[in-house]
């Protein structure tokens, strides 16, 4: 049966007072096909565990399914503290 795809790796670089380039790597599908993927992220003084549809949480989506990826994270508030994660969704659920 299928699973939950498997998400390691987040990734963080190129950071500066208003960007950064996040990401992550969804090493498996778990034998369903990735549907979504991509970071979430908030200021961490909102919400320091994003997850999907979470208070103060924007999703930034990546496209493909296995494999490393980076997105831009645009427009953040200068000298405030985020938190974020990287997440993929198949058939059966959503990994962090």
């Amino acid at each position: 049966p299928a699973t939950a795809p498997v998400v390691t790796s987040p990734t963080a670089t190129n950071i500066d007072s208003t960007t950064a380039t996040l990401g992550g790597n969804v090493t498996a599908d778990g034998g369903a096909a990735i549907t979504e993927r991509g970071v979430l992220i908030a200021k961490t003084s909102d919400n320091n565990n994003p997850q999907l549809n979470g208070s103060g949480v924007t999703k930034i989506p990546a496209a493909g399914t296995t494999g490393v990826f980076t997105v831009a994270a645009l427009g953040l508030d200068p000298a405030t503290s985020y938190t974020y994660v990287a997440f993929a969704t198949n058939s059966v659920g959503t990994t962090y």
